[in-house]
């Protein structure tokens, strides 16, 4: 059955209830469904994404019906089901008992020719979700009686009543989740994972260009929905960032060396003489498959220069000011804090070891962050800015990680820098795998992180495998498809 509503009470009596009693219940029936209009979704190109559907239900009027046993058999051919069955719903003691939902024309008519007294028809309008569960996670759902109960259903429930519109447009481009369904759902299966997400940003607004989970859920039946069977991996805490703090290592040493009093301007060096500054040189191009244990990552950094890195404990006011540990402000209901360690000095195999937990979300926010200017924008999918303080976009670099006078020039080349160490022939992803940190199997978790094109991102993505059973020994070759969604996606028109 389809989330009901009683948007629109059409009542078509076969037999008259009659006189002025059954003229009051039209009436107010009638009024009941001014109060219940909703809004179609639409995707960003305007593809209907929920809307409003008519269907049938008959309907019993204790009052005006015969005995149920002179009709209870005949009713029950007609409609397809048990005589018990419309017997047990007469249980109840108000004025109305539904017998059926979602009749067929051919039993509505089949009903209108036995013309049994006190049997009424009502035309009711559901809430339709056109893709079934491919939006599930972002749209949500709404209950029997119209309220939105999760997604933007519920977000925005009071927005979606206003009849100042027809439609509510969502950032979400309908033939992108489909691609992205299907690319994830095949990497499932190749690495034999069990649960995912895939998403896509547009890195200077946040706009989210598509959202997609597995295991993922049936809006139209949402009785059966369980958050903890089907969650929404995008906004939970259940990644592993550790790799993270490599990027941070790599900008606060590339920082330093920019930095430097000696330097003058950006892409001048230290003059000779000056003092000796650590500095971690990625050959472009140049990309490394390193184990750490029974981690793996396949990134620009090799091996000795991964475990030469030395983590200072004021990093953890990095990853803060870069959002971890809060939410992001998502416009989708569910979203989790995470949370970081107490402490994450030392080596990298040291860091590889502590429990830090993001959203996948949380963790493209901050990336797109650091390849853009510094500027942690909010995710969102409502394509509308109805209120401009959520979509007000913040200046993570304000908080401090660069100050001074050659702050904007410093962020301008920090980022280049890190697009030219990200950069690769093959357009790859950063790969990272690690033991899975929500499940107590020996099952692993892959992330890959990226953005599209190289030299000029204009979209970010994340992508995040979990119960993986098989990690083949090219892993992050199998994910080049990655890269073709990304370039789709950084074609879509898009608001600086």
């Amino acid at each position: 059955m389809l989330g009901v509503f009683g948007a629109l009470w059409y009542w078509q009596a076969f037999h008259k209830t009659g006189g002025e009693d059954g003229g009051k219940r039209y009436k107010n029936a009638v009024a009941g469904a001014a109060v219940q209009f909703r809004r179609s979704i639409v995707d960003r190109a305007g593809a209907v994404l929920a809307d409003q559907a008519a269907s049938l239900s008959v309907c019993v009027n204790h009052v005006n019906a015969a005995p149920l046993e002179q009709w209870c058999e005949l009713a029950a051919s007609i409609l397809h089901m048990k005589c018990e069955d419309i017997r047990s719903r007469f249980i109840s003691t108000q004025g109305f008992v539904y017998l059926k939902h979602d009749i067929s024309e051919t039993e509505a008519a089949g009903l209108k020719k036995a013309g049994i007294p006190g049997i009424n028809i009502l035309e009711i309008m559901h809430r339709t979700y056109l893709d079934g569960p491919l939006f599930a996670h972002v749209i949500g759902f709404v209950d029997q009686k119209g309220r939105g109960l999760d997604g933007v259903e519920y977000q925005y429930d009071e927005i979606l009543r206003d009849r100042s519109r027809t439609v509510f447009p969502v950032t979400i481009e309908r033939g992108l989740q489909n691609l992205v369904n299907n690319v994830l759902k095949r990497q499932l299966q190749i690495f034999q994972g069990d649960s995912g997400c895939f998403v896509v940003m547009a890195i200077e607004n946040g706009e989210i260009l598509t959202l997609v989970n597995v295991p993922f859920y049936d809006p139209e039946r949402y009785w059966e929905y369980d958050r903890s069977k089907y969650p929404n991996f995008a906004i939970s805490a259940r990644l592993n960032p550790s790799f993270f703090p490599v990027f941070l290592q790599w900008f606060a040493q590339k920082r330093a060396v920019l930095n430097h009093p000696k330097r003058s301007s950006p892409g001048q060096t230290p003059e000779k003489g000056g003092a000796a500054l650590p500095d971690y040189n990625v050959a472009p191009g140049a990309w490394n498959d390193v184990a750490f244990g029974a981690f793996r990552m396949y990134s620009p950094w090799p091996e000795s220069e991964l475990r030469g890195m030395v983590f200072q404990q004021d990093i953890l006011n990095d990853l803060w000011g870069l959002g971890f540990g809060q939410v992001t402000g998502i416009d989708l209901p569910g979203e989790e804090a995470g949370s970081l360690p107490a402490s994450m000095a030392g080596t990298w195999d040291a860091v590889l070891e502590q429990h830090m937990e993001a959203s996948p979300v949380q963790t493209l926010r901050a990336f797109s962050a650091l390849i853009n200017r510094g500027k942690l924008v909010p995710p969102h999918v409502a394509l509308m800015d109805f209120n401009n303080s959520v979509l007000k976009k913040i200046s993570y670099w304000d908080g401090g990680m660069v100050t001074g006078p050659k702050a904007v020039p410093l962020t301008e080349e920090l980022g280049m820098r890190l697009r030219e160490a990200f950069a690769n022939e093959d357009g790859l992803p950063l790969v990272f795998a690690a033991p899975s940190s929500v499940r107590k199997d020996n099952s692993m978790q892959v992330t890959a992180l990226g953005f599209y094109p190289q030299h000029a991102p204009v979209v970010s993505y994340i992508f995040v495998m979990d119960g993986v059973q098989h990690l083949p020994d090219q892993y992050f070759q199998l994910l080049k498809p990655l890269k073709d969604v990304a370039a789709k996606a950084a074609r879509f028109p898009l608001d600086g």
